[in-house]
């Protein structure tokens, strides 16, 4: 491997300053040409050109990582590029030009097709899908394995580059052509991006999505990744899972179900995923699955277990459909059937590792209740179906609880004392509220370097509130955080995240109590509606209304019955962050992925000093 610095490796260069944003704070960047950190690999007949840098936002504080790949031949002639971000985009795609061709630049506006009229069609125009991806790897990723696929029911393709660097498809049968496919990747580097691949986004990145650009419709999306599924990893990305079924786009989330972790050991996927996609398609009436790969003996493999094949025997399915001119889920839903079944199973197997009882355990083992989702999916549910629907998966009251599960929740001490998080505690003891589990654990103690400088931004981000009244004063300082014996330091409150409560005066009386500059401000839900209350202990600025919190909250609020026949509002408490994080300097939300999930799916959101934010109204309280 080769470096070099600035903005040429002697064979590619970036011919333009990069221009980026934060994709949670909205904050842009003009990035110097010249800065760039550069490689160079070979990977057999292709050459490999890395374009990195990172800075730390200056609105957020997060770090952000900008990289562009470049694929060149021995020759030096351009292949291809990919993006490969982390929590920022380009507002201007990089302007990639050989040493040697200065008049070169590899990002154009998407190329116009010229549609082709097969006469043995009945003169009907050549079918064309436009998958656009995270980058051109998830495209091409997605178009092999589709065409493989589709080899199975009579088809055949070719592949080749558009305008040399765009991977470009071509399916057949019975050598009349019959399918374009074309990759986009990454998302906003093309001009012009549809208008419905720009409104999905807007919730969330799947890995690649395909568009019929000529009924402007989208006919799938998914997320695929290779993360280990522990902790919080497995949930981060359940906001674009959220967006798809809300816009009515069969979704599929392809995760490991077992992962090594750190440590060395084996963990296994988190079951709020796949309960999440279930209620989302009796909700929106939308196919809304998660897929496994890997077992136990090929952990993190691919190519074993079920999910593979289920995945692409769905979207090769759908792209047959849409060849033949039918609907795209027709004939699918004994498919989708053995999908949820196996979601369903899933859940049954591994429940007891992470909560302490699960409502309508019984109807997860019965084959109906697959086949009743999968006709939500369709949109061709029963009356049955609909009685179903008000049972499986939904939390109930406290009344509803396991009367042996009840008698053992009682609250706990805290690791952080925080007036409100010791409330909640007590409300268990008081049967106003319920938890999951008695095992929660807590998060990682960080330095006190890390801790000192979060509240020294934090209490910047404050100061730059407008007068609220009543006034609101901010009091955080590192002696209300305890120390380990190592040195480290405890962010941590509650060990629980999840409180159920039966009435939302109940959960009014505690804010209140906790905070009584909040007295008759919170009135927009009704005393007697029940409530989910989610609680983020994080401290580090920027990331409520990112990952993996909004991910969390999006699964989180669907599983504890935001859309339930018997509906529960939506708190969200952050003790650690403040309230000047949700707004610009003009006073108005600031819109980015995080807002518009908790814009979507919150009631009140409460900061730090006592200070409520109702996103829906752009009110702060």
């Amino acid at each position: 491997m080769q470096f070099y610095d600035g903005c040429s490796d002697g064979t590619f260069e970036m011919a333009e300053d990069w221009l980026v944003e934060c994709i949670l704070c909205g904050q842009q960047y003009r990035i110097d040409r010249r800065s760039l950190n550069i490689s160079v690999m070979e990977q057999g007949d292709v050459f490999e050109h890395y374009f990195w840098t990172e800075l730390t936002c200056k609105g957020c504080g997060e770090k952000l990582f900008i990289r562009t790949k470049v694929y060149g031949d021995k020759n030096g002639d351009f292949i291809r590029e990919d993006h490969e971000c982390d929590d920022v985009d380009f507002i201007r795609p990089p302007d990639i030009r050989t040493v040697n061709q200065a008049g070169f630049q590899n990002n154009r506006e998407r190329p116009i097709r010229a549609h082709v009229r097969n006469p043995h069609i009945g003169g009907r125009r050549m079918r064309e899908i436009e998958i656009w991806a995270d980058s051109f790897h998830e495209g091409v990723w997605c178009c092999d394995n589709i065409c493989a696929y589709l080899e199975s029911l009579g088809y055949s393709f070719e592949s080749d580059y558009l305008n040399g660097f765009i991977p470009h498809y071509v399916v057949e049968k019975e050598g009349e052509q019959l399918l374009e496919l074309i990759v986009y990747g990454s998302y906003k580097s093309w001009n012009p991006m549809p208008s419905k691949i720009k409104e999905l986004i807007g919730w969330g990145k799947p890995d690649f999505v395909a568009y019929d650009a000529q009924d402007n419709r989208i006919l799938f999306a998914v997320e695929e990744t290779a993360a280990t599924p522990t902790g919080n990893q497995a949930m981060q990305r359940c906001e674009r899972q959220y967006g798809s079924a809300h816009l009515r786009i069969p979704y599929w989330y392809f995760v490991s179900e077992y992962g090594e972790h750190v440590d060395g050991g084996v963990r296994r996927d988190n079951i709020w995923p796949s309960i999440a996609a279930i209620k989302l398609t009796l909700i929106k009436k939308t196919p809304c699955l998660v897929l496994h790969y890997s077992d136990i003996d090929n952990v993190e493999d691919y190519n074993s277990g079920n999910g593979l094949g289920l995945l692409f025997s769905s979207l090769s399915h759908i792209i047959d459909n849409y060849v033949c001119g039918r609907a795209a889920l027709d004939d699918t839903e004994e498919l989708l059937a053995r999908q949820y079944q196996e979601m369903l199973l899933f859940i049954s197997s591994q429940w007891e590792n992470v909560i302490d009882f699960i409502p309508s355990e019984r109807l997860l083992h019965q084959d109906e209740t697959a086949k009743a989702i999968a006709r939500y999916a369709l949109g061709d549910e029963t009356p049955e179906d609909e009685r179903l629907k008000a049972e499986v998966l939904v939390w109930p009251l406290t009344t509803g609880v396991p009367s042996n599960v009840l008698r053992q929740q009682q609250g706990r001490s805290l690791i952080k004392y925080d007036a409100l998080a010791a409330l909640l505690e007590r409300d268990i003891t008081l049967n106003k509220c319920y938890i999951l589990s008695n095992n929660a654990g807590s998060g990682k103690p960080t330095t006190r370097d890390k801790i000192s400088g979060w509240i020294n931004d934090q209490a910047a981000l404050f100061a730059s509130s407008a007068p609220l009244n009543p006034p609101a004063v901010f009091t955080m300082k590192i002696e209300d955080f305890p120390e380990t014996d190592n040195g480290n330091i405890h962010v941590t409150t509650s060990k629980n995240i999840v409180y159920l409560y039966d009435r939302w005066a109940d959960l009014k009386e505690a804010i209140e109590e906790a905070y009584p500059r909040l007295r008759g401000k919170l009135n927009d839900i009704p005393d007697e509606k029940p409530v989910f209350m989610y609680v983020s202990n994080s401290l580090k600025p920027g990331r409520l209304f990112g990952d993996p919190f909004t991910g969390q909250l999006s699964a989180y609020s669907t599983c504890f019955g935001k859309f339930d026949t018997r509906d529960r509002a939506v708190i969200a408490y952050f003790p650690h962050q403040v309230h000047t994080q949700a707004f610009g300097r003009n006073g108005r939300v600031t819109r980015n992925k995080g807002t518009t999930l908790y814009t979507e799916l919150t009631d009140y959101l409460i900061f730090n000093a006592g200070v409520a934010v109702s996103l829906k109204n752009e009110e702060v309280l």
